[in-house]
C-alpha cells in the first residue's frame, strides 16, 4: 500500500466511493476533511468517525485556510463542478489533486486485487465476495459501491494483502486498477455522456480485461462478447460456474451450484430476484478460486444479507409491502418490476421512479418508458440532476409521453400522498439512484395505516 500525505480533503466526500476511501484513511490516522452539498447518513457516520465536512462551498475549514500544501492531497470526485468555490481554491493554490479512482489504484497497488465491473450488478456481487471471506474468518479489504447490511459499512479492514474492489466504467476509472482476479457481469450500454457510443464502452471493457488477463485471470458472465479464461450464468450448461435446479423453498431461492473445484447443492440465497442468483455465482467463482473451500461459500451465501438500497423491504406481510430499489438504468428496472411481480402476482403494484441523469433519461427514454408500462400504477417523480445541467437531455415527462398506461402519471415529494390515496396500492416501490429514498417515509406510512384497516 502507497504512502499518502497526513491530511486529505474529499471534494464530495458523501458518495459512496469517496467515503469508502475516506474511511480507509480514517482509520489510518490521517487528517481528513471534506465539502459535500448534503449532510447524508454517510456524512454524519464520517463525522462521528472523525472527518471535518463543510456543506458551504464558501466556508472553507479554516485548518485549510492555514495551507497545508506540504503535506496535503485533495481528492476530487466528478460530481463536483469545476465551478465549485472551493475546487477553484485548491487548484489556484496548487494543492496536489488526484481522482478517486487513481487513489484507489494507489492503494490496491502492490495487493492481490479481486475486481467487479459491470454495468449493473457490480454492487451486490462485490459485497458478497467480500462476505464470503469475511464470513469465512479470512478479513480482505474491500471498498464497496453501497453499504453492506452484515457490516453496515462500504467498506471493511483487512488483515492481509488482499483486496475485493468494486471496478466502476464511469469516466474510465477501473483502468486504473490492476485486477489479479476481475469478474465482468455485463456489458450493457451506460453513461454514454462520457463513452459517447456502446462500442467505446465495450472498448473500455476490454481494455479492463486485457489488464486481468495479463494479471491472472478474468471471469465473464456467459453472454458478454469478451474473451475470458471462465465462464459463469445461471441455467446454461456452457459455463464452467453456474446455477442449476433453481427454486424457490420458504420464500428464499435455492440451487444447485456446479464448479470446477466440485458442486454444492442446496445453497440457499435470501436475496429476492434471480439476478441475484447469478451475482451469487459470480461471487462464488471469485472466491473459490482465490482459497475458499465449497463449504464456506455454502455458509456465507446461506448469511448474506444484501446491500441498502437494493430491493430493501421497508415493510413486509402475505398482503403489503414497501420496497426501495437504487434501480436506474432500463436493465436494473426491469429485473427489480421481474421480481416485484414473481412475488405479489396478485396484487395492486405501485412504483414511483426518480430518472438519474439528464443524459441517462435521452439515451434510454423508450426503455424506461417499455419498463414503467410494466407496473400498474407507475409515477415519476422529476429528473435528479446529480452532476448535470438541465439542457444536456430529456426531463421525465418525455418518459411520461411515451407511455402506454393511462395510469402514470408525474409527481413531486409534495403530492405523493395524495397520489397514494388515488391508487391505493398493496404493494408500493421506490426506485432511482438519487434521493428517491426520501419518498420512503410516505409510503411506509399509507402502507402501515392500510395493512390495520
Amino acid at each position: 500500500m502507497s504512502s499518502f500525505p497526513t491530511n486529505i480533503y474529499f471534494l464530495g466526500i458523501g458518495g459512496i466511493g469517496m467515503s469508502a476511501l475516506a474511511r480507509y484513511f480514517l482509520g489510518r490516522g490521517h487528517r481528513i476533511y471534506g465539502f459535500d452539498r448534503t449532510q447524508t447518513h454517510l456524512c454524519r457516520t464520517l463525522e462521528e468517525e472523525g472527518a471535518n465536512i463543510t456543506y458551504d462551498e464558501n466556508a472553507l475549514q479554516k485548518e485549510w485556510q492555514g495551507n497545508y500544501q506540504d503535506n496535503a492531497l485533495v481528492v476530487r470526485t466528478p460530481a463536483v463542478r469545476e465551478d465549485n468555490i472551493i475546487f477553484k481554491h485548491f487548484v489556484a493554490a496548487g494543492y496536489p489533486m488526484m481522482k478517486r479512482s487513481e487513489v484507489l489504484g494507489k492503494i490496491t497497488a502492490g495487493m492481490t486485487c479481486l475486481a467487479v465491473a459491470g454495468t449493473h450488478g457490480k454492487t451486490t456481487t462485490t459485497a458478497m465476495l467480500a462476505h464470503l471471506f469475511h464470513a469465512a474468518n479470512k478479513k480482505v479489504y474491500a471498498f464497496l459501491g453501497g453499504v453492506a447490511v452484515n457490516y453496515k459499512s462500504n467498506f471493511l479492514e483487512g488483515n492481509k494483502p488482499i483486496v475485493v474492489v468494486e471496478a466502476d466504467e464511469f469516466d474510465r476509472s477501473f483502468l486504473q486498477l490492476e485486477p489479479n482476479w476481475a469478474v465482468i457481469t455485463n456489458t450493457d450500454s451506460d453513461h454514454l455522456d462520457i463513452y459517447q457510443s456502446k462500442d467505446k464502452l465495450e472498448e473500455s471493457f476490454r481494455l479492463f480485461a486485457d489488464k486481468a488477463r495479463s494479471n491472472g485471470a478474468l471471469i465473464v458472465q456467459s453472454e458478454v462478447d469478451i474473451l475470458s479464461d471462465y465462464t459463469y450464468t445461471s441455467g446454461h450448461a456452457n459455463a464452467d460456474f453456474k446455477a442449476v435446479d433453481i427454486r424457490i423453498e420458504n420464500g428464499a431461492y435455492t440451487f444447485c451450484l456446479q464448479t470446477p473445484k466440485g458442486e454444492i447443492d442446496g445453497v440457499t440465497l435470501a436475496l429476492p430476484g434471480k439476478h441475484n442468483v447469478e451475482n451469487a455465482v459470480a461471487a462464488s467463482a471469485l472466491a473459490l478460486m482465490n482459497g475458499l473451500t465449497l463449504e464456506q461459500v455454502r455458509s456465507g451465501l446461506n448469511t448474506f444479507l444484501g446491500v441498502n438500497r437494493r430491493f430493501v423491504w421497508h415493510y413486509r406481510s402475505p398482503d403489503f409491502a414497501v420496497i426501495d430499489d437504487y434501480a436506474h438504468h432500463p436493465s436494473e428496472l426491469r429485473a427489480l418490476i421481474n421480481t416485484v411481480l414473481e412475488l405479489y402476482p396478485q396484487k395492486k403494484i405501485a412504483l414511483v421512479f426518480q430518472p438519474h441523469l439528464y443524459s441517462r433519461t435521452r439515451d434510454f427514454v423508450a426503455e424506461f418508458a417499455e419498463e414503467l408500462d410494466r407496473v400498474e400504477a407507475p409515477a415519476l417523480l422529476p429528473v435528479y440532476a446529480a452532476r448535470e445541467n438541465p439542457d444536456e437531455g430529456m426531463a421525465s415527462g418525455d418518459i411520461l409521453s411515451r407511455m402506454k398506461n393511462t395510469k402514470a402519471v408525474e409527481v413531486d415529494f409534495s403530492n405523493l400522498s395524495d397520489w397514494l390515496q388515488r391508487e391505493n396500492p398493496d404493494v408500493v416501490v421506490s426506485a432511482g439512484a438519487g434521493d428517491v429514498d426520501k419518498s420512503v417515509s410516505d409510503l411506509l406510512s399509507f402502507i402501515q395505516k392500510k395493512s390495520v384497516q
